[in-house]
């Protein structure tokens, strides 16, 4: 996974399983918790909170209406919580491999 930050011209690359979005892209673990865990209702969001052996906790936000993913939380590793929100989302479109290219740093 790599997260750049054109502000100072850097990017940052993080293993993939050790972050909350291997759990999210990992569609069969993620059903299976559903299945398993009683979903919290607020507002238009369904919601389920996640821990594990470590006590890191993922929250993970549906939308009510379609049941489109509509966000997560964790807190990071200084603590602070980082809320990542989904809006305008389209699915089964055909989207051009340009706009998932990973700029290198120079480039920035």
């Amino acid at each position: 996974m790599a997260i750049i930050q054109r502000r100072y011209k850097k990017i940052f690359y993080y293993k993939l399983k050790k972050t909350p979005l291997n759990f999210l892209l990992d569609k069969n673990s993620i059903i299976s918790y559903i299945d398993q865990n009683e979903p919290i209702f607020s507002n238009n969001n369904i919601t389920f909170k996640i821990s594990d052996k470590k006590d890191n906790q993922l929250i993970i936000k549906f939308s009510k209406e379609n049941l489109d993913l509509k966000g997560w939380e964790t807190i990071d590793s200084y603590g602070k919580k980082v809320n990542f929100e989904i809006f305008d989302i389209k699915t089964n479109e055909k989207i051009d491999k340009e706009k998932f290219k990973v700029p290198r740093e120079e480039d920035l």
